[in-house]
């Protein structure tokens, strides 16, 4: 609400909470009788939107811009059943996802070679457990694939909100439908002729593989979840270069078990061998299946497995060649890829570990300079705990982990690129703010170029209305309150709307004391009388 389109004395609560509750009531009721089955919809409503957090807060600069997006997405009846992007479900459901991923990624390769035979044709009780715990993995993935049909998605270039339903089923189907229901139809189609070959259905079983395209996903996830947890970037990425480091290891040796299994099938001799005589007790295992020699066989498994894995970690770092005698060709191929690819990975890990120094982040770390700065100078000024987070949060707020000289940039660009960018940058005051609606580009841009841009962190005073007189203000982001004084909050004022002193603009005068201060982190402009020749232009708009 503007305060120059007069003063509302309706109480709308003392605390921001209560204006967002007001929001989210107003798009999704829940009335005092209703049943058991509305208060457990408003509840899944609410628990599928999007809400107040960091991240998001971060992510729309404001809380009015956050509740505005809840209020679309709960009050458009077109979006009744799509989960927000934002949401807490999202949330819960990638860090089921990321546990989910990683154990089929770890446990299809394996099951697939070291344990294939006795997994495929024995029913032991360690392989029916087995199979209990890969059921409920592969359920969890089939329930994925149904929340993905009604989950919104989010461009990562414009910063888009999708929630469309014709777009999300459009994005996910031309996305990653194949790769998620591909996998299962392997699975059913293993049940439904085990009278193969032990051979065929292990290399049938490979095609499961084809979930390794969902490692970005893994990994997306996987960063999302450290960022809530506020880690460093040093320790994300550390974390994230781990996690690909123990797949690709487990791959590779997996792989390597894999090789006896295919010259079985299609009958391709070998010359002097390491891995054939390593791969025979896939025979031997198959046919026994007594618990005492199960258990022999077993640890011999992972015996086996060890020794591959010691092959691979030697070759795949360059630090030998590993206590082995091969002169087959298709070993030696095999070890000089597994050699290449992990030259290639450590050099892109080199490289992603180095990024924060290079071009490619240099404005964060311009940003990371600028913050180590700003701490020493804190600290050798002695300033009080909270006047050191009010200042960092200002940094936080109006760099946004991303440091560059707009004024430079401004500088080297055309009058009329100036005037486009500007405008594009002020489009939330041009769109909301009642006195710029049908003025020319030229008039709107004139009058935002002799605004003066000021941030405000939470609790400042923005204005007063014994100090603060010719003055017009605008709010791009942030909440702000207006308080009767001493301390009797009256309403809120929220993107988009402007407030300022009545006098300049109408011979009228405020019959109380008042002052306007920040709820939030607060981007707003202002607009001087005395430095601007364009107030009869503001006087004509606002009578």
């Amino acid at each position: 609400m503007s305060m120059n389109s007069g003063v509302s004395l309706s109480k709308w609560g003392i605390h921001q909470r209560h204006v967002a509750k007001e929001h989210e009531n107003a798009a999704c009721t829940l009335f005092p009788y209703s049943g058991a089955f509305h208060k457990c919809w408003y509840r899944f409503r609410q628990f599928s939107s999007i809400y107040s957090s960091k991240h998001n807060c971060r992510f729309f600069r404001s809380m009015a811009a956050l509740r505005k997006e809840k209020q679309r997405h709960l009050s458009t009846r077109n979006f009744k059943y799509i989960v927000h992007p934002l949401s807490k479900l999202l949330v819960c459901k990638r860090i089921v996802m990321i546990f989910a991923w990683f154990s089929i990624f770890v446990a299809d390769p394996f099951l697939g070679t070291f344990y294939a035979k006795t997994y495929l044709t024995t029913q032991t009780r360690i392989n029916i457990c087995v199979e209990v715990i890969m059921g409920f993995i592969n359920l969890i993935l089939m329930v994925d694939v149904v929340i993905r049909f009604f989950t919104g998605y989010i461009v990562p270039k414009t910063r888009e909100i999708v929630l469309n339903q014709r777009q999300v089923l459009k994005h996910y189907i031309t996305g990653y439908l194949f790769v998620d229901t591909f996998p299962g139809l392997v699975s059913v189609l293993l049940c439904l002729f085990r009278h193969m070959s032990i051979e065929k259905q292990i290399l049938i079983f490979q095609l499961k593989y084809i979930r390794f395209m969902r490692l970005k996903t893994l990994l997306l996830n996987f960063d999302i979840c450290l960022k809530l947890l506020e880690l460093k970037d040093a320790i994300r990425i550390i974390s994230k270069i781990a996690l690909v480091t123990v797949l690709v290891a487990h791959w590779w040796t997996c792989f390597l078990a894999l090789i006896p299994i295919v010259r079985d099938v299609y009958g391709i001799p070998s010359n002097d061998s390491w891995l054939v005589p390593r791969g025979r007790y896939f025979e031997m295992l198959a046919l026994n299946v007594e618990t005492e020699l199960h258990t022999t066989f077993s640890d011999n498994m992972y015996s086996h497995y060890a020794e591959h894995l010691e092959m691979v970690l030697c070759h795949f770092y360059g630090a030998g060649v590993g206590y082995y005698k091969t002169e087959d060709a298709v070993e030696m191929f095999t070890m000089s890829l597994i050699f290449v690819t992990g030259l290639i990975f450590n050099i892109m890990s080199i490289s992603y570990v180095l990024q924060p120094f290079g071009t490619v982040n240099i404005s964060e770390t311009k940003f990371d300079e600028l913050l180590v700065q700003t701490k020493y100078y804190i600290h050798r000024n002695r300033f009080p705990g909270r006047l050191r987070r009010r200042v960092l949060t200002y940094y936080s707020f109006k760099i946004n982990q991303k440091f560059f000289s707009e004024q430079k940039i401004l500088d080297t660009l055309s009058e009329h690129l100036r005037m486009e960018i500007l405008l594009y940058s002020c489009r939330n005051l041009v769109e909301n703010v009642q006195m710029f609606q049908g003025l020319s580009k030229a008039t709107v841009g004139s009058l935002l170029a002799l605004l003066h841009q000021e941030t405000y962190l939470p609790k400042d005073q923005i204005m007063s209305s014994e100090g603060d007189k010719g003055k017009l203000f605008f709010v791009l982001y942030g909440t702000c309150g207006l308080q009767a004084l001493p301390a009797k909050e009256l309403t809120h004022i929220e993107d988009g709307d402007h407030f300022g002193d009545v006098g300049l603009i109408r011979n009228t005068q405020i019959q109380f004391y008042y002052r306007v201060v920040a709820l939030e982190t607060c981007e707003v402009y202002s607009l001087h009388q005395g430095k601007t020749i364009y107030s009869f232009a503001v006087r004509n708009i606002l009578k």
